[in-house]
């Protein structure tokens, strides 16, 4: 097993959709990690999808579809 697949095992387990960082608009899915060749293991973290509400204040007309954000661990 990859450092890869390793990872994506390990968001499946805590029911994560992806990675993302937190400062940053960036984000990506479990199955197309770090799509743009650049990954930073020390500034992401797990992610779920969301879908923006009008009255989210984490709306952004930039990804009106939705976007990653970071997962809240109890």
């Amino acid at each position: 097993m990859n450092a890869r697949e390793m990872i994506q095992n390990s968001l499946r387990e805590m029911k994560a959709d992806g990675l993302c960082h937190p400062g940053e608009t960036c984000g990506c899915g479990i199955d197309d990690l770090a799509p743009c060749d650049i990954i930073n293991l020390d500034e992401c973290h797990a992610a779920k999808w969301t879908k923006p509400a009008k009255d989210d204040a984490d709306y952004d007309d930039e990804f009106p579809e939705g976007y990653y954000k970071v997962m809240e661990c109890h």
